[in-house]
């Protein structure tokens, strides 16, 4: 019997080992982009807003609230391929999609650093839409951050996953509604 099979079918897990090592270290890194990216849009609000602290908390809140979101999207990915460990081409697929909007959303964030840096390079410092633009930069950055999440907690379903939400779509529902009867 040739030894070739075993040692190729080794190496393929090997390489997809280190595709997953490398997909998770690139999500946490982004997550850490996004302590970065707070204090530089810290420094932005401060110099055109003149310290308004509303903005600052604001830009603190929005930017924590990605950098949590982004290590949601690591740990759902860590388990999704451990669950689906067998399945290399599902694997591969998940990498390439959240991968893909991976890229997105960190060039979305250095573009926004350099318009914020730019505006506090230039004369007129006192920037009168520094909050609706704030608020796009934030929304484009959000809207990124869900097609992350979904593209690594629900696009890549099972049929396991979907054989049990099924399961517990079709078990009877209490009461004319479909709502539990409330006690008093």
């Amino acid at each position: 019997m040739d030894s070739q099979p075993p040692q190729q079918s080794a190496a393929r897990t090997d390489f997809l080992k280190d595709d997953i090592t490398k997909h998770l270290l690139t999500l946490k890194w982004t997550a850490r982009c996004f302590e970065t990216l707070r204090d530089d849009l810290h420094a932005a609000v401060n110099e055109l807003s003149q310290y308004d602290m509303r903005l600052y908390l604001k830009v603190a809140q929005e930017c924590d609230q990605l950098k949590c979101d982004m290590e949601t999207v690591r740990q759902s990915s860590e388990e999704f391929t451990r669950r689906e460990a067998t399945r290399p081409d599902l694997i591969r697929k998940h990498i390439s999609e959240s991968m893909k909007h991976v890229r997105e959303l960190r060039q979305l964030r250095q573009e926004i650093t350099t318009y914020y840096m730019a505006q506090m390079i230039g004369e007129e410092k006192k920037w009168s839409s520094l909050e609706l633009s704030l608020d796009i930069h934030m929304s484009q950055l959000g809207g990124i951050m869900r097609r992350i999440v979904h593209a690594t907690e629900t696009k890549f379903q099972t049929e396991q996953d979907l054989a049990v939400e099924q399961s517990q779509a079709a078990k009877p529902t209490s009461g004319p509604s479909g709502l539990a009867p409330q006690k008093d």
